[in-house]
């Protein structure tokens, strides 16, 4: 081989430079989508560049046709290379795997190797003679039939190239299609000075396609870092974005943001020009607690939902994982619902709820205590005649006895009415604070009933007892007390509220005659009035328990967690005795 005519070769050889840097970069960024295959047709080019920079300085025929055919290996391969680096960038990799790469490289295969057989057959080139009319001696010839096969199969894959870069331009993004528009600039100054050269028509006589490869690399790297284009790569817009309600948030891989949406630029007060390539940290200032959700949220975790308060509306947020075509993680998903909404209308459901419990709870205690006036107005109206007839007999003894037994029986009716008025009054007020209401509450028990009931406080109670939390306890209270007078034949009982670190406790505690409290929990027929408190315990996350033994007394506990300050944020004026 013998060369001359170094001087034109400077320009390809420079172009190859240029290609061969940025396939470098590509590669140092090759796990972000499309840039291990734009490395690989750097690569390519590169070598198309400097074999064609040989070729122009090449002194004879024979060395100007070894690196001739040389090139074809870019000719044949870089559509190759192209289709399938810009499938990746535009999200239509799905095709790609194993078998499509070497059916796609099947042609380019048989090009090179009738390429270097050509002297046998004449498929590729015919009538070939060094032409020494231009500025340097150029290999001249006509084109074999197959030449034409390979031109076909190489520009339907750069048509199909250029056509999705083209849609891509769709994007409603500026950087994504900015970054469409560089590759399509890039790809369209390769193709175009190719096709002149092919059609006869280029004005200098030889193929200056390898001279526009650095005006074309000099493109794609003012794109590189204009817009970032292997640091911030695009997803699929129109399935996270467009297709999604609620704010939409795309990050990248390293937390940064790649997309919002409409919703999510008011939510964050921030454009999308002003957004993209920010840390989430940045963004998300006023969130706290996504922050702390994407910092903690571990890489293998797919799903993870987080409800959050803010300026008293409420907001859902729902984080992804987006993953390539291989499961590769390739950054997350964030979509915020406003729910404020919804969360009212859930807390009108449950206040209908609260109300259709006390309207049910009424009623009972209407049944209850018509079933019950029933029975004493019986009783009276029986015992009644009784005392007259013995009245009428003279027998002033029984008379005596029996009307001090109607006098009971009418004074404990009495009691139960009252009862029942006072709870048909709705909830209590604590207008005062829970612990004084509840104070007046057992001063006026023990002087109605005569049972001594003392009100016992540990601890900083008043912080943990909200008004929903207030009104279940007072009701457990009177419903225990209640017992208390009816059942247990005790002369006094002990009320406790406690305050531990992560608990708030009630004990009702009575000196009467108790009952086997193992066996009562066994039978199938328990107390109404057990399972009312149960429930109201169960309603504030608590439970309650019951300890007694006969003659020995009973003790009702209920234990609920503690949640310091709701207590003085809703019930004004509570301070513990």
């Amino acid at each position: 081989m013998s060369f001359n005519n170094l001087v034109y070769a400077w320009v390809p050889i420079i172009s190859g430079l240029i290609t061969i840097a940025l396939g470098s970069y590509a590669w140092r960024h090759r796990t972000v989508r499309g840039a291990f295959p734009f490395a690989v047709s750097m690569a390519v080019v590169t070598v198309w560049s400097w074999a064609n920079a040989l070729e122009m300085s090449g002194a004879d025929l024979p060395t100007k046709l070894f690196w001739a055919n040389a090139q074809y290996f870019a000719y044949a391969f870089s559509p190759v290379t192209l289709v399938i680096m810009v499938s990746y960038f535009t999200n239509n990799e799905r095709w790609i795997n194993r078998r499509n790469i070497i059916l796609l490289c099947f042609i380019p295969l048989i090009t090179n190797l009738l390429v270097w057989s050509n002297e046998f057959h004449g498929l590729i080139r015919q009538n070939v003679y060094l032409d020494q009319s231009g500025l340097f001696p150029v290999v001249a010839k006509t084109y074999g039939p197959w030449f034409w096969v390979h031109i076909v199969y190489a520009y339907c894959l750069n048509t199909t190239a250029m056509f999705l870069l083209i849609k891509a331009l769709r994007h409603k993004s500026p950087l994504y299609r900015g970054q469409s528009l560089t590759i399509l600039a890039g790809t369209v100054l390769i193709v175009v000075p190719n096709i002149l050269y092919i059609l006869g028509l280029s004005p200098v006589g030889f193929d200056v396609t390898p001279l526009f490869m650095a005006v074309s690399g000099c493109i794609i790297a003012w794109g590189l870092f204009r817009y970032r284009l292997f640091d911030v790569a695009p997803v699929a817009r129109a399935m996270v974005i467009d297709s999604m309600g609620g704010a939409v948030i795309v990050l990248d891989e390293k937390k940064r943001i790649l997309d919002l949406n409409p919703a999510a630029e008011k939510l964050l007060g921030l454009t999308t020009a002003k957004a993209l390539s920010r840390p989430a940290a940045e963004a998300f200032r006023t969130f706290p607690e996504v922050l702390k959700a994407l910092q903690e949220k571990k890489e293998e975790a797919s799903e993870l939902l987080l409800e959050i308060e803010r300026d008293c509306r409420y907001y859902q947020v729902n984080f992804s994982s987006l993953a390539d075509g291989q499961g590769r993680l390739r950054g997350q998903l964030l979509v915020v619902y406003n729910i404020t909404e919804a969360r009212q209308t859930q807390q009108k459901l449950m206040e209908q709820q609260r109300n259709l419990a006390v309207f049910a709870e009424r009623e009972r205690l209407g049944r209850e205590l018509h079933d019950s006036l029933g029975q004493v107005m019986g009783y009276i109206n029986i015992q009644a005649q009784a005392m007259q007839q013995e009245l009428d007999n003279g027998n002033l003894e029984l008379v005596d006895s029996g009307l001090e037994r109607i006098s009971q029986v009418a004074q404990d009716a009495h009691a139960e009415v009252r009862e029942y008025i006072q709870s048909m009054r709705g909830e209590p007020s604590f207008k005062e604070g829970f612990i004084n209401y509840l104070q007046h509450y057992l001063e006026r028990f023990s002087r109605n009933y005569g049972v001594k009931v003392r009100l016992n406080i540990e601890g900083p109670c008043a912080g943990y007892i909200t008004t929903d939390i207030g009104v279940q306890l007072f009701r457990i209270i009177q419903e225990a007390l209640a017992n208390v007078r009816k059942h247990a034949g005790s002369s006094s009982a002990e009320v406790f509220l406690l305050a531990k670190a992560d608990q708030l406790v009630l004990v009702i505690e009575d000196n009467g005659r108790g009952f086997a409290s193992d066996s009562f929990f066994q039978t199938k027929e328990k107390s109404f009035g057990l399972k009312i408190m149960q429930e109201r315990a169960r309603e504030i996350g608590g439970t309650l328990k019951i300890n007694s033994v006969p003659n020995r007394g009973t003790k009702v506990i209920v234990q609920l967690p503690a949640v310091q300050g709701g207590g003085e944020n809703q019930v004004e004026g509570i301070a513990c005795r």
